[in-house]
């Protein structure tokens, strides 16, 4: 049976025979129609309809989230820099306190005695100091 393109080779009345008649009236892709695309190429035909659309997508996404100027990255540091100017008015407010107490002890010396007594328990001579808590 070398007349048909059969690789399998049995007798013309075999059940599993070539039987190219079959093969012909097959409905199938013929020369005449186009082949079907495949997903893969319908679905890159839709995207490439949509190419504003999904640049556009992209273009937030990016910038939105995986840039290093991102919108949570801004987030993050703007929140950083409300605590330190927090904390800058909080040293600020005790660096006034410490330089008017400074200027104090500078000027008056009870203000000197009054430090040593309550910070740093210092007593005069002949005298006991009792600390209750």
């Amino acid at each position: 049976m070398r007349g048909n393109n059969c690789s399998i080779h049995f007798t013309k009345n075999h059940p599993l025979s070539c039987n190219m008649a079959f093969f012909k009236s097959h409905k199938g892709p013929t020369t005449n129609e186009p082949a079907k695309p495949g997903f893969f190429a319908r679905l890159l035909h839709k995207v490439w309809q949509h190419k504003f659309l999904w640049t556009s997508i992209l273009f937030v996404v990016v910038t939105g989230f995986l840039d290093s100027n991102s919108y949570w990255n801004r987030r993050a540091l703007s929140q950083v820099n409300d605590s330190l100017r927090n904390e800058i008015l909080i040293l600020e407010e005790k660096c006034h306190r410490d330089s008017t107490r400074l200027k104090q002890l500078k000027r008056d010396p009870d203000a000197v005695i009054h430090v040593a007594r309550e910070v740093y328990f210092m007593k005069r001579e002949n005298e006991d100091v009792y600390i209750a808590n």
